[in-house]
């Protein structure tokens, strides 16, 4: 959570194949979950790092109650497009 990766390394530590994986992971983008933040630039390609938004996440259950909370650098939420949709105004 706290770093860029790629979507290899991603897909790797999430054990999820890519198949699957690069469209979950487009889905994230498009819902403001990840953003692009930076890019390696190799001898053949360039390959772009991808961060979560939140620094932190607590999930708990208690019945029939989820409840989420998560922290968000100031920062990272204002370039975030959750904000840009105006979910959070």
């Amino acid at each position: 959570m706290g770093k860029s990766q790629t979507i290899s390394e991603i897909l790797k530590i999430s054990g999820v194949l890519k198949s699957s994986g690069y469209r979950k992971i487009e889905n994230l983008l498009l819902s403001g979950l990840i953003f692009e933040s930076g890019k390696i630039i190799t001898k053949r390609n360039r390959v772009f790092q991808y961060r979560c938004i939140f620094d932190s996440v607590l999930i708990s259950v208690k019945k029939d109650i989820l409840d989420i909370e998560g922290v968000v650098n100031s920062t990272i939420f204002k370039e975030s497009s959750i904000v840009k949709m105006g979910i959070f105004d």
